[in-house]
């Protein structure tokens, strides 16, 4: 597995990542629509040039950064694809970090990775941590 980073105007951005895009079951899944915002750092874990999951990055105001639209193909799940992606979105940044998620598989993986519990939005649980 690698894992690369893409911005939507890379050459490779849609053909890997179109067909997850506004797709109704991982829309389902992660709770909300996966949009190709121009600031965002799409982190891609790829195996024999087929994407097994993502998230992105994005930085926000005063030093601050977004981790959101984690996904992991099914077939893939459980194998470490998660935390990896995890790791490389967190690598290289300073600052505070937040992630919101009703994944109960990615909560579980930020407490242990340090992140603080925030609040709670429905279903949603908003997580932080400080680099």
């Amino acid at each position: 597995m690698k894992i690369i980073c893409l911005a939507n105007t890379d050459q490779r951005f849609y053909l890997l990542m179109g067909p997850f895009l506004a797709r109704r079951g991982i829309e389902s899944e992660i709770g909300y629509k996966l949009y190709d915002d121009d600031d965002k750092e799409w982190f891609v874990a790829l195996g024999d040039d087929m994407v097994m999951g993502f998230c992105y990055r994005q930085e926000k105001p005063k030093g601050s950064y977004q981790i959101g639209s984690c996904y992991v193909v099914e077939e893939h799940r459980r194998k470490g694809v998660l935390k990896k992606l995890l790791a490389e979105a967190m690598r290289n940044i300073t600052g505070d970090i937040y992630l919101t998620t009703r994944n109960p598989v990615l909560q579980q993986l930020l407490l242990s990775r340090g992140f603080d519990e925030l609040g709670k939005r429905g279903s949603f649980t908003r997580y932080g941590r400080q680099l």
